[in-house]
């Protein structure tokens, strides 16, 4: 994964927490809700991402 895809999800996690804030702070639930779901986003494609890079280093090794 390149360093900007880790940036990218890890600003989106960010973004989302600060709208979860924003949300439950102002009494929106709308809004932490969409945060909640913007980070959970940006969580899921880290993970993704690194499940891939991992299973592709195994498969590597595997290889004669």
């Amino acid at each position: 994964m390149s360093i900007f895809r880790r940036a990218k999800h890890a600003a989106e996690q960010v973004v989302g927490g600060i709208k979860e804030k924003a949300g439950f702070e102002t009494g929106k639930p709308g809004l932490e809700g969409r945060g909640r779901a913007r980070k959970a986003t940006g969580k899921a494609k880290s993970a993704g991402h690194t499940a891939a890079r991992k299973a592709k280093r195994v498969d590597r090794r595997s290889k004669p």
